[in-house]
Order: structure tokens, then C-alpha cells, then sequence
């Protein structure tokens, strides 16, 4: 009874030992997810624990009885010699678990023989040996064994053997000269803009041999002598270039962007305006006006909407007019700029410039032309007081004609139950007379915009009008009843010049002046005034008396670009 606890006592230990293993097994190793060995053993111990536990039982009734014990130690006997008994304890194995190594007891009880000795050597016995070769042996068939699967971890590497992982040849380097390596690199050209001649120099160090595999994609052509691209874009929008080259003594493909921008002028749109509208005028218009050649002018006028007026639909604020008087030979040229915050300013720039030519005309021709001759003649010798005279004669025919427009206005406002200033409107207003020897020039304004006369071989410029700028950008003065109640600031706005020749008298609006003579102190200068003339408008317009395409001419010239200057453009030029 004694031998029998004491072997109760030593599968305990046994117990006890596959514990440890099974914890020691269960310790995860960071180079490994997961092996279903630990689970399997785990299940085992389990199973193995409850058998025991069956047997102690056994053992502790075999006591007190005496009578099981002997039918456990026989049963077991038999078991051992595979022979059957009548008294039989079946463990119960899990299918899973069917094929278990053939070595675990012998392992067990090496891992307890060194827990407890550990200097001794380890043993080679069969089953060890066995266990090393990693075979499993079939209990449905205890005579076969098969191998375990091969394992997953190498414990030196760490690492999955390599008949596990499958390889891949690595790329083979391209040696084949007729297919370049591409570039992965993209390298920005500068940009483009539609319309306008592209060249650039591909400068690429090394890079040479050059051709443009793309080109039929492309609006450009690539020099190869020079590495230079040439092209003229027509339309924007992002384009790759494909440049095949040697580099080191390889072929490649290098791909280069080339961004095109839009010419801003094609992003304005352009919508009519309303024609139902009682104070609807044309968007543009276009006068000319030619006198003799001894005694007249030639004198030509445009007006055009502006961009921003264009694109909402709206319209055109400016107005001009051109005329001549019937009896003393007097040209006239008026422009008028409505403003653009004035509900009704297209109305009131019209309105100054139909009055001014309805009474103007027989203001100037209320002095004979002797009377002007005897005038002209003393003022040139410093006569202050005939020049006071002159003044004054222009006082009471330009201002008066400017006064009666400021009224006209009043009363068409009272008339529709508006406002004067919803017609508020600048003016600059210039006559001009040919004497027997000079030329008589006289003018007033108010509101920005201005005029001038000027002689590009004399090297001579006269402004014929007083800035009107306001004190913050885009503020000025307009034509208003209110503007002549004192004589004193109105009489100092006139201005008057005698030449004997001239080149051009010019008025403008301010969405010529703007873009064209940024500050005040431009447009008084007389060389930025010289190379307007010669390196800008007579360039684009042939002022001829013949030329046919005059209008043409003009109206293309208006339409410059110029950014952020989209205002109505109105110019009148008077020329010997």
C-alpha cells in the first residue's frame, strides 16, 4: 500500500514537472505568432490531471476496501503488456490529439532529471533520440511513424527558413539601349502663356543626345543642336515632355511639366446690355471728324465699355462728342466719364455731352475773329491783360455751355423723381481754333481723366487740366449745379495755349490715364507722354486722313491688357 501512494505521489511530480513545461512552453517568443503545440499540451494536461486524479481516488478506496487497488495495479499491468482486462480505465484523448509525440513521458521525465540534477549529462537513449528527430507516431496505427512538420522558427536566425518563403529573382539591370530607363524625377519647365513664343534651354548637366519622344502631343519642337524648346502655345492647360538623352553612359527618359497659362483676356466673359432700358446707349462707339487742311483738324474719337461692365451685362458710362462750330471754325471735343456708384451716370455723361454741343457752339462764335487775332497777338508780347481776356472769353462760352449741362441734368432728375447726383458725371472739354498764325487752344474740366497738348518736336507738353484726384484712390470731383456757386475756383480750372504747331491734343478718361500714367506727376511728365504717343497709340493707330481702318484701328488699341484696369475707356484725338 505504501508502494502504491508512494507512485500516486511521483505521477504528481510528474504533474507537477509537465506544468512547468507546459508554462515554460506557453512564454511567448517575439519572433513566433502563435504555436498550436502549447494549446494541444495544455488540452493533454488537462485530460491527463482528471485520469489522475481518477487514480488517487482509486488508490485511497483501495484503503479502506482493498479490493479496487488490485484491479487498478492488474488492469495497469495489463495495459502495459497491451493485453485486455476485465477491469479497464480508458483515458480519453480528443481526436485532435490522436498523433501525440511518442517521447513526451521520456521528455517529461528529462526535464524533471534536470530540474533536479542539473550538471548531469543528458541521456541518449531511443526515445530521446527519437524525440530529437521529430516524429510522431500514429495511435490508431502504433506500428507507423510520421514526421513533424518542419519548424517555422529558426532559434539562431530567427528568421522563416527560406524553403518556406517563396523567392523572386531580383530585376535584372536594363542593358538594352533601345529602351530607356525612365527618369522617375519630373522637373518643371518655367511657364507658358497662350499666345505668346515659348523657348528654353533644357539644361540637364550631363544630359545629351537629345530627343522629344512626345512631340506630336506638344506644341513645341526641340533643337537638337541647341537643347532649346520652341513652340507657340495655344491653349492652357498642363503638358509632359518626354526627352530621351544619354546620362552616364545610359539611355533615359526624363520627363519634364510645362504649365500654360490662359491669356487673361479670353477668361472675361461679355454680356449685352439691356437695350429695353430707357437710358440705353451702345457699348461702343466710334466718331471722326476732319476739317480742311489749312484751317481744320483731324479730329477722331472711340468709346468703349469696360470689361467689368462687360461681364455683368451693364453699361457703358462714358460718353464723348465731337463737333465743330458753323461760323468761327471752332473744334470742340468733349469726353464725359459717368459714375459708376451714380444709378443713372450713363444718362448724365450723355446729357453733358448733347448740351455742351447745343449751346457751345454759338458761345464761341459770339467773338469775331479779329477780335481773337488783336487778343493773341498782344498776349504773346506778356500782356497780362489781354490774356485775362482771353480767360474770361473762355469763361463765358466754356463754362457757361458746362453750367447749362449741370442744369439739364437738374431738371431731367426732378423730372423722373431722382436725384442730381444719381447722374454725376466727370468733364473735360477742349476747343481749338486756327488764327492766321497760331492755334487758339482753350479748355476746362472737372472730375479726373484729362487733356493735354503737346509738340513732339519741340520737345513741348501743356497739361490742359487740374487733377482731380480725390483724397483716397478712386474718389474725385463730378459736374454738379453746386460746383459754380463761387466763380473764383471755377475760373482757375480753365486753361488756354497759343502754338503754331502741335502735334496732338489729347482727352482721356480715367480708364486711359490709369493704366496708361499711373500718378498725377506722369501724366504732367512730357517724355511719358512722347512715348505713349510714339511707342504706343500712333504704333497701333495710322492717324492719316485717309486711313479706312481708322476705326478698326482704334478700337483694337482700346482693348488692351492692362491688370486690374477694366474701366470704360473713352479717348479723343485732334490733330493739324
Amino acid at each position: 500500500m505504501k508502494d502504491e501512494i508512494n507512485s500516486s505521489e511521483e505521477i504528481r511530480r510528474s504533474l507537477r514537472v509537465l506544468k512547468r513545461y507546459i508554462d515554460k512552453m506557453r512564454d511567448p517568443d517575439p519572433d513566433q505568432e502563435g504555436d498550436p503545440t502549447p494549446r494541444k499540451l495544455s488540452h493533454l494536461l488537462v485530460q491527463f490531471e482528471k485520469e489522475t486524479l481518477q487514480i488517487t481516488k482509486t488508490d485511497q478506496v483501495g484503503q479502506s476496501e482493498g479490493k479496487i487497488q488490485t484491479d487498478l495495479i492488474s488492469a495497469t499491468a495489463e495495459d502495459k503488456s497491451n493485453s485486455t482486462s476485465e477491469v479497464r480505465i480508458e483515458k480519453y484523448v480528443p481526436p485532435e490529439l490522436t498523433k501525440v509525440p511518442v517521447n513526451l513521458d521520456k521528455r517529461i521525465q528529462g526535464e524533471q532529471s534536470q530540474l533536479e540534477n542539473p550538471s548531469a549529462p543528458n541521456g541518449d537513449s531511443e526515445s530521446e533520440k527519437l524525440a530529437k528527430k521529430d516524429t510522431y507516431i500514429d495511435r490508431e496505427q502504433p506500428g507507423k511513424t510520421i514526421a513533424l512538420p518542419p519548424k517555422l522558427i529558426d532559434q539562431d536566425e530567427k528568421l522563416i527558413p527560406k524553403n518556406i518563403i517563396p523567392s523572386y529573382p531580383e530585376p535584372e539591370k536594363n542593358t538594352n539601349n533601345d529602351s530607356p530607363v525612365t527618369h522617375k524625377k519630373i522637373i518643371n519647365l518655367p511657364n507658358a502663356k497662350v499666345g505668346q513664343q515659348y523657348e528654353w534651354v533644357i539644361d540637364v548637366q550631363g544630359f545629351r543626345a537629345l530627343h522629344l519622344a512626345n512631340s506630336d502631343e506638344t506644341f513645341l519642337t526641340l533643337d537638337e543642336s541647341t537643347q532649346s524648346l520652341r513652340g507657340l502655345p495655344k491653349e492652357n492647360g498642363d503638358f509632359i515632355l518626354v526627352i530621351d538623352g544619354i546620362l552616364n553612359d545610359e539611355h533615359i527618359q526624363i520627363k519634364f511639366r510645362l504649365a500654360v497659362i490662359a491669356d487673361p483676356r479670353t477668361l472675361w466673359t461679355e454680356k449685352q446690355s439691356n437695350k429695353e432700358d430707357r437710358f440705353w446707349k451702345e457699348d461702343q462707339d466710334f466718331k471722326k471728324l476732319v476739317g480742311s487742311v489749312d484751317t481744320g483738324l483731324l479730329c477722331v474719337g472711340c468709346s468703349k465699355r469696360g470689361r467689368s461692365h462687360a461681364r455683368e451685362g451693364s453699361f457703358r458710362d462714358d460718353d464723348f462728342n465731337l463737333f465743330k462750330s458753323e461760323t468761327g471754325n471752332w473744334f470742340v471735343g468733349v469726353v464725359a466719364d459717368g459714375a459708376g456708384s451714380a444709378k443713372y451716370s450713363r444718362r448724365g455723361s450723355k446729357i453733358i455731352v448733347d448740351t455742351i454741343q447745343n449751346h457751345l457752339p454759338k458761345f464761341l462764335d459770339a467773338l469775331s475773329e479779329d477780335t481773337l487775332e488783336k487778343l493773341v497777338s498782344e498776349s504773346k508780347t506778356g500782356n497780362e491783360e489781354t490774356s485775362q481776356m482771353i480767360k474770361t472769353f473762355l469763361y463765358q462760352s466754356l463754362v457757361e455751355a458746362s453750367f447749362k449741362a449741370a442744369k439739364t441734368i437738374s431738371l431731367e432728375a426732378k423730372e423722373i423723381g431722382a436725384d442730381e447726383e444719381d447722374f454725376l458725371s466727370t468733364l473735360v472739354l477742349v476747343c481749338a481754333k486756327k488764327l492766321r498764325d497760331d492755334w487758339l487752344i482753350g479748355s476746362f474740366s472737372i472730375g479726373d481723366g484729362g487733356a493735354v497738348i503737346f509738340d513732339i518736336n519741340e520737345k513741348y507738353l501743356k497739361p490742359l487740366s487740374k487733377p482731380d484726384s480725390g483724397e483716397y484712390a478712386g474718389q474725385t470731383k463730378f459736374l454738379h449745379s453746386s460746383e459754380f456757386k463761387e466763380s473764383e475756383p471755377i475760373f482757375e480750372r480753365i486753361y488756354w495755349d497759343v502754338r503754331s504747331d502741335f502735334t496732338a491734343i489729347i482727352l482721356v478718361t480715367d480708364g486711359i490715364s490709369d493704366p496708361k500714367f499711373e500718378t498725377d506727376a506722369k501724366f504732367s511728365d512730357a517724355e511719358s507722354w512722347f512715348d505713349f504717343w510714339s511707342d504706343d497709340l500712333a504704333k497701333e493707330v495710322n492717324f492719316s486722313r485717309d486711313n479706312e481702318d481708322i476705326e478698326t484701328n482704334f478700337y483694337n488699341w482700346l482693348d488692351f491688357w492692362s491688370p486690374g484696369n477694366h474701366d470704360d475707356r473713352t479717348i479723343i484725338v485732334m490733330m493739324p
